[in-house]
């Protein structure tokens, strides 16, 4: 007689409850992941590209609505977060991020502290130097060192409106960055599928930061729309090695990494032109090197002299053809 194997009825029962279990649930509607289906979405980025346009409306109807400073929103934090998983799964990145992370935490904890002031003293948070004197006449032991007690309240206050103002700034730059990538993305669709799949020179991936300011400067000082970054660095491409630290302080060059400056409110079709001189650069390294140094004449830094192929590449994605490699 043939000795049955003791784990194979067990099996059979754990296989026909696992059956039932997903029937029962497909049954009552519940949800399941299709982890093939995930996986894909995510690098395609399709459901967070659908979900980018709701979140800057809402992000840009916050920054319309939001003149308090005491106002506590999930709004800006869920914007930052899903921002910071599009990068994740993107090579053409926010590059405002860790700045508007860092401001955000600090406003986050100087509105949580003057909140437990204001809770501790009883008083409430936009209340006025009359109020305030008033309100403390009516109860006599608090009548000493009300003035140090209405001086501390009123820096914490200061202070806390100085650090939204900030946190305001740097989500119009950081949303900003993010409906210009958009908007390229829609431009020139291929020199963008193109720039989120580079390659560095150890084949390691290369990201492009695209970061907003207020202004930005050429090298010569003039005020432009946008400035493209890119060198070599120790067998690498880069947007920051010694000479663009130097050259550019203000700018936030990214190691191993290529960086894209443009100037708050441009449209997708400047971040296109600033993507043509990188992806013409990225082709054509050496021989731009020697023609820089062949035509000193036509040469002009920023990549726009007569004869610049740099130039020629970025005035032809401006126009939404894409460059040739």
């Amino acid at each position: 007689m043939k000795k049955r194997k003791p784990y194979l009825a067990l099996f059979i029962i754990l296989g026909i409850l696992l059956l039932i279990s997903i029937y029962l649930s497909n049954k009552k509607g519940a949800r399941h992941v299709d982890l093939g289906a995930f996986f894909f979405e995510k690098v395609s980025d399709i459901p967070l590209e659908q979900d980018s346009l709701i979140e800057m409306q809402e992000i840009d109807q916050y920054l319309n609505d939001s003149i308090s400073p005491y106002r506590v929103s999930e709004t800006p934090l869920r914007f930052l977060q899903k921002i910071r998983m599009r990068n994740s799964a993107n090579l053409i990145r926010n590059g405002n991020l860790d700045q508007a992370e860092e401001v955000s935490s600090q406003y986050q904890f100087l509105l949580k502290r003057f909140m437990h002031l204001s809770d501790s003293l009883d008083l409430p948070m936009d209340i006025s130097r009359k109020e305030f004197f008033q309100k403390w006449k009516s109860v006599p032991k608090k009548q000493k060192g009300k003035g140090k007690v209405w001086s501390f309240f009123f820096q914490r206050r200061l202070k806390l409106g100085r650090a939204f103002k900030l946190y305001k700034s740097q989500l119009e730059l950081i949303l900003s960055t993010e409906r210009v990538i958009q908007e390229q993305k829609k431009h020139l669709p291929e020199l963008y599928c193109y720039m989120n799949s580079l390659k560095n020179m150890d084949s390691t991936d290369l990201p492009v930061y695209v970061i907003s300011y207020p202004k930005v400067f050429s090298g010569t000082g003039r005020s432009v729309a946008g400035l493209a970054l890119f060198a070599t660095y120790q067998g690498l491409f880069t947007s920051a090695s010694p000479d663009f630290l130097q050259s550019y302080p203000v700018l936030i060059g990214k190691k191993n990494a290529l960086s894209v400056h443009l100037r708050k409110g441009v449209s997708g079709a400047i971040l296109s032109h600033e993507f043509g001189h990188l992806y013409y650069l990225y082709h054509h390294w050496d021989e731009y090197l020697a023609y820089r140094e062949s035509s000193p004449r036509y040469f002009r830094r920023g990549g726009h002299g007569l004869t610049d192929p740099s130039g020629q590449a970025a005035e032809k994605a401006e126009r939404g053809i894409m460059p040739e490699k």
